[in-house]
């Protein structure tokens, strides 16, 4: 809000990426301490502290995607290349470290792109059996829905891909 620009560092200055910013300027991105170290995810904070939120026990990159107010991180975890480019869905609770992986369709690909104050998480998942087959999905009170089965059919379109969700729980998908 004062214009002025703020270099978001990863613990110990090792080279990483900032990727999401919530309204208060909590910041969430991920940084490698080691080349072929493990990447860690971290949660930069409005008082300029940066902690590290660690690693998936999976191993892989996690990517955060979305944060909201309450500073609840969601995002895609990136596996190695030895589990075929699979990806899953993930989410760090604000105030919280553990790295949870999101309930999805069934498939073996998953990313959650945003997530709002009621904790509603909106992203995208492929269908069992099908890995190139998507399907736009909303993670609500623990359940997970295809949001082509919440809308009035339009005409032959299918959604893919979640996008955002607002407060009011209304989505953005395509």
């Amino acid at each position: 809000s004062s214009g002025q620009a703020t270099i978001v560092q990863p613990i110990g200055g090792q080279a990483g990426a900032a990727t999401v910013i919530n309204s208060a300027g909590v910041v969430a991105g991920h940084y490698q301490i080691a080349t072929d170290g493990p990447v860690h995810l971290f949660r930069y904070d409005e008082n300029g502290m940066t902690t590290d939120l660690g690693t998936s026990a999976a191993g892989g990159t996690p990517v955060p995607l979305g944060i909201n107010a309450a500073g609840t991180i969601v995002g895609v975890l990136e596996l190695p290349e030895s589990a075929a480019g699979e990806r899953l869905a993930f989410r760090v609770r604000g105030g919280g470290s553990a790295l949870e992986v999101l309930p999805d369709l069934g498939g073996s690909w998953s990313l959650a792109s945003d997530v709002n104050d009621l904790e509603q998480i909106v992203g995208t998942s492929s269908l069992p059996g099908a890995p190139d087959t998507w399907r736009a999905t909303l993670l609500s009170a623990g359940t997970v829905y295809d949001l082509n089965d919440l809308v009035v059919a339009a005409g032959g379109v299918t959604l893919h891909d979640g996008g955002r969700v607002n407060g009011a729980g209304q989505v953005t998908a395509y």
